[in-house]
């Protein structure tokens, strides 16, 4: 059977046509590892630009609202050690954490009530985190180079993240789709290469294989959606499998529709 659909027509017709599910299977490896490359690198752009947005707005805040300044004190680290013009020890509690100051030596660690926090000293930085447990990390200042703390400090920093932080992300959710979405085709491969042998029609390997990589594309656009609508919620990801699996299960029963026709008109 030729193929009818080239890699971009596969893309828009991917959650609603039969044809182009029916011409997936027995079509040639490459064209799907094209598609694959097209569905990566479009997502990676879109993620690329969702995080670049959701930055813009967290810096533009930072700058608006003159955050440093309101919550936390001017530090400078020079030859190791810390030293602020703020009255200590200074206390700042935020919702689930608490930033202590504190060169004077008075305050030996983060009092016991503070689940999570940072205790800079004199010449160490403090942190503790409560998750399963509690993980405490002691940092010395011997080593930092010197530098200053302050809000035109951060919006420096900031904007120097700002101008490298695209390529990163663009180059880095490549790196884990190629990784991540091949894996995950061989992975479901193994249930619906018992499904396939049931169902008595034998598919050879590089259909099932194919029609794995087209049904990423629906629960793909999907986990982009989640990002801006649901972060972090774990069901949003076991919805994703399933119309991952609905989609690839539907593909094959697409699949022997075809095999049928073809055999009828024989």
């Amino acid at each position: 059977m030729p193929q009818r659909f080239g890699v971009w027509s596969l893309l828009w017709k991917s959650p609603f046509s039969l044809e182009a599910w029916q011409d997936v299977g027995p079509g040639s490896f490459s064209r799907m590892w094209r598609y694959l490359a097209l569905l990566i690198s479009l997502a990676a752009v879109i993620v690329t630009i969702i995080v670049q947005v959701g930055m813009l707005r967290v810096v533009g805040n930072f700058k608006q609202q003159r955050w440093w300044e309101r919550n936390l004190p001017d530090m400078r680290i020079a030859n190791g050690q810390v030293t602020s013009s703020a009255t200590q020890p200074y206390v700042r509690e935020f919702d689930d954490f608490v930033f202590v100051l504190d060169t004077t030596g008075a305050t030996g660690d983060l009092d016991p009530k503070y689940r999570n926090g940072i205790l800079v000293k004199k010449q160490e930085v403090i942190i503790r985190r409560q998750r399963a447990a509690e993980e405490v990390r002691r940092f010395s200042l011997s080593e930092v180079p010197d530098f200053e703390l302050n809000q035109a400090s951060v919006e420096e920093l900031l904007n120097r993240v700002l101008s490298w932080l695209w390529l990163v992300v663009l180059l880095g959710y490549m790196v884990w789709l190629w990784v991540a979405k091949p894996l995950q085709v061989l992975f479901w491969s193994l249930p619906l290469l018992i499904v396939n042998a049931v169902s008595g029609k034998r598919l050879p390997y590089k259909s099932l294989f194919n029609l794995g990589i087209y049904a990423l594309t629906v629960p793909l656009i999907w986990d982009l959606i989640g990002m801006v609508a649901a972060p972090n919620q774990p069901w949003w990801g076991w919805v994703s499998v399933g119309i991952y699996v609905g989609y690839w299960s539907w593909g094959l029963l697409q699949q022997h529709t075809a095999l049928q026709q073809s055999a009828r008109q024989q």
